[in-house]
């Protein structure tokens, strides 16, 4: 069996790992990615599928929001694409 190199495992893994999420996404919440889903969707979604890696890029990890995709005092508004001009309205 070929060696394969520590860094080209890892990359690989990564790859299948982020291809696994967005795939849950769009099967389970129909969106059209995984980091179009809520802070809540995707804790859900790592409560359900532990052996997946979490991300820098996940809301929640690093980001100011606060269980949503939007600033404290925002909802977030229906129909309107997540982190886009106006996808926030005040509450």
């Amino acid at each position: 069996m070929a060696k394969i190199n520590p860094k080209t495992a890892k990359a690989m893994y990564k790859a299948t790992s982020e291809a696994s999420k967005e795939k849950i996404a769009q099967e389970r919440y129909g969106e059209f990615g995984f980091d179009t889903l809520t802070y809540d969707q995707q804790q859900e979604v790592y409560k359900n599928h532990p052996k997946l890696q979490k991300s820098s890029k996940d809301i929640g990890s690093t980001s100011p929001f606060s269980k949503s995709r939007c600033w404290k005092g925002y909802q977030p508004v229906p129909g309107k694409k997540a982190y886009s001009k106006g996808s926030c309205e005040k509450i």
